[in-house]
């Protein structure tokens, strides 16, 4: 959720008061940040692998995709987020600046694989040490600044 929101919504907002509300702070930025955090400062007896990362995106757009075809919305729009519109963007749609759905999916896809990839290298790390290591310091610090660059862009 953060990395998506920070890289491709984030840039795009038009209304920067919902850039600065709770809400977006809570649910996009402290949210994710602190499940990270818990993530790599929880220890883990069963074996994890990278493809788990990817089933709750998987969940999601199963929802949202049937809110969308159970003629349901998202507030004013039908799809939750630009990436998701099938109906403007097309599905397999490449003209930049306009790229179909299915490129989105893949993007976020391997992104999540290799976030995910790198936080099981962490917590093992931690897990073997017992310990918050630099890493994880490292990792809250990026994600802060991302926070900070996107709130001074909009100010």
């Amino acid at each position: 959720t953060f990395i998506v929101f920070a890289l491709l919504l984030a840039p795009f907002l038009e209304l920067p008061s919902y850039f600065y509300s709770v809400t977006n702070l809570t649910l996009h930025n402290a949210a994710p940040i602190l499940g990270i955090v818990t993530y790599l400062g929880t220890k883990r007896e069963h074996k994890i692998n990278s493809f788990t990362s990817v089933t709750s995106g998987l969940y999601y757009l199963i929802f949202a995709y049937t809110v969308y075809f159970i003629r349901g919305n998202f507030g004013p729009t039908e799809f939750p987020y630009f990436f998701m519109d099938f109906k403007t963007n097309g599905w397999l749609t490449f003209a930049p600046p306009v790229f179909g759905v299915v490129y989105y999916f893949i993007l976020i896809f391997f992104l999540l694989l290799a976030i995910s990839y790198v936080l099981i290298k962490l917590s093992k790390i931690e897990n073997s040490r017992k310990t918050v290591t630099l890493a994880t310091l490292v990792l809250s610090l990026l994600a802060v600044t991302v926070i900070l660059l996107n709130v001074i862009l909009k100010l």
